[in-house]
């Protein structure tokens, strides 16, 4: 478990009850399990060990870490028999992190048990908190837009003859819009909403940007009405209860107290970002 601590910054012990671990081997007939009950354990925690490198990009990743900490507050990684579980799976309950096989066959497909750890972690934080931002989300989040939303400013700043512009989204209630659009429709993907959480909101400036430079052109006259219509040089995106009636199939937008806002709907958000701000001349 050496390892495993020191990826994640805290002291982890394995608690494994060999005496039933058997009693499944036995039952579902596992040789080798029944001749080497420690290998087959110890098999069964090394091989999250990939895993948990590639979700806390080898310990470099504070919030991932600190996410699977919280959840796995009795640090303690255990193995435990699911009859809803095919071969081998993973999941986090009641404050430690369980390696889950089938009664009937334990042993199987062990390399592959923690291969959903990410999703895992995040069903179990939804557990907890079903309105949380999802530690997929999060890292989508980091990847796709804050580390590259410097470079979107300064190329909006370019295009603006130098005004800067703030990019704004207030990531939380985005997601709390998201999760309860859920239970007005069915049709909402939380899933796909959480792998592409930050990519969708890039997607909707990078369009902007693009139409930025194709309709002000840089032009003094067109870059000055655009900046004292939006005066506070606030870009927004939001997004509206499931239901609300959008000006566009997809999204709307308008320019309100100086701030230009992107707006959509759950069951619509990333649907034809791209486009959705082609015609904000027509705000100025």
């Amino acid at each position: 478990m050496d390892r495993i601590s020191k990826m994640l910054k805290q002291t982890y012990k394995a608690e494994v009850n060999f005496n039933q671990f058997y009693a499944y081997a036995v039952a579902g007939d596992s040789d080798w399990i029944k001749n080497s009950p420690g290998t087959a354990a110890l098999n069964y925690i090394e091989s999250s060990v990939y895993y948990l490198k590639r979700l806390t990009e080898e310990g470099k990743d504070d919030m991932a870490i600190e996410a699977f900490n919280d959840l796995v507050s009795e640090r303690i990684f255990t193995l435990e028999a699911d009859p809803k579980v095919s071969y081998s799976d993973c999941s986090i309950r009641n404050g430690k992190f369980e390696f889950n096989f089938n009664p009937t066959n334990p042993g199987v497909n062990v390399d592959y048990t923690c291969q959903e750890l990410e999703k895992r972690l995040d069903e179990a934080l939804a557990a907890k908190d079903p309105e949380a931002l999802p530690v997929i989300a999060r890292r989508d989040l980091q990847k796709e837009f804050e580390d590259k939303k410097e470079d979107l400013t300064s190329q909006f700043k370019e295009q603006l003859l130098g005004a800067d512009v703030k990019l704004m989204a207030d990531y939380d209630a985005i997601w709390k819009t998201i999760v309860a659009g859920k239970k007005v429709n069915s049709d909402v993907d939380l899933e796909s909403c959480s792998r592409r959480f930050g990519s969708v909101l890039k997607q909707y400036f990078e369009g902007f940007l693009y139409y930025v430079k194709n309709k002000l052109n840089k032009d003094d006259m067109m870059v000055e009405g655009f900046t004292e219509a939006v005066s506070t040089l606030e870009l927004w995106v939001e997004v509206a209860p499931e239901g609300t009636k959008l000006k566009d199939s997809y999204y709307e937008i308008e320019i309100k107290d100086g701030k230009f806002i992107i707006r959509t709907t759950p069951s619509n958000y990333g649907t034809n970002g791209d486009y959705a701000t082609q015609n904000f001349v027509d705000l100025l």
